[in-house]
């Protein structure tokens, strides 16, 4: 099993986001983790050519690669409604697509609450088809890129649609694009009360995993059982990234303390 961790270079007023992110990933590298994954919002139309070159050559020098990118598409392009901007996404999606690729992303995370939240009214019949509208036209984007798209669930706090894996199982099966795949989160399974048991048939399906204990803290410092959560993964012939995604307290201690749990349990 790979393990990777999330991470960015926001969430520090008057820093220099380039030493933050270089701090972060030398923290990785010492612990030991396979992976990092990065935002997209880091690779919009706000960072200079120059600047990306920069970025480029920074995640160069580290061990850990950059296998996936999260948090793709903006709220400010909504997807779904009257007043979706599917044009705007797109070419968000294309410009990043390049970024993502050169920094040698594979999988990016279709989680993207805030842009896919269905206005009040929306009828859930609509809400999922101008979801697969993006999705088709995305797909072939990434696809060119050698990008995979995995469709994560939200639970119902942060957004109103997919908000189970049972939901994106189903909007899954409606999809012909072979780039196109599943995430299961188990932070939003334990929110949502979804059992494990949903993860069994997912074989050539599931290709990421989000983790998180119990309130979004590290896993091990909660009260979640992620030795079920293995032997789920084990069930469905999973062997792709586990990802963690948490609230961290102190960064330089938590990461390597959550790399050795997660190590123990899939020992």
């Amino acid at each position: 099993m790979r393990f990777g961790c999330c991470t960015n270079w926001f969430g520090q007023d008057g820093a220099d986001k380039f030493a933050l992110l270089d701090h972060r990933l030398t923290v990785l590298d010492n612990a030991g983790y396979d992976f990092a994954e990065l935002a997209v919002g880091m690779l919009t139309a706000d960072l200079s050519d120059d600047d990306y070159s920069r970025l480029v050559k920074l995640t160069s020098d580290h061990q850990v690669s950059v296998d996936a990118f999260n948090v793709f598409v903006p709220a400010q392009y909504p997807l779904v409604g009257e007043q979706r901007d599917l044009a705007g996404a797109l070419s968000h999606v294309d410009l990043t697509a390049d970024r993502m690729a050169g920094l040698g992303g594979r999988f990016v995370v279709f989680g993207s609450g805030g842009a896919r939240r269905a206005p009040e009214g929306t009828d859930p019949e609509t809400a999922s088809a101008h979801i697969l509208e993006f999705i088709d036209k995305a797909a072939p984007l990434l696809k060119s890129r050698g990008i995979t798209m995995v469709l994560e669930h939200l639970n119902r706090r942060e957004t109103n649609t997919i908000n189970s894996v049972t939901e994106a199982k189903s909007l899954l099966a409606q999809i012909s694009h072979d780039n196109v795949k599943l995430l299961a989160d188990y932070y939003h399974m334990l929110v949502e009360g979804e059992g494990l048991e949903v993860l069994d048939d997912t074989e050539g399906q599931l290709m990421h995993v989000h983790v998180a204990d119990e309130g979004r803290v590290r896993p091990g410092a909660g009260g979640a059982d992620f030795l079920a959560l293995r032997d789920h993964l084990s069930q469905a012939g999973y062997k792709g990234g586990v990802s963690v995604e948490c609230r961290f307290e102190n960064f330089e201690a938590e990461a390597p303390v959550t790399l050795e749990f997660l190590r123990s349990v899939w020992a």
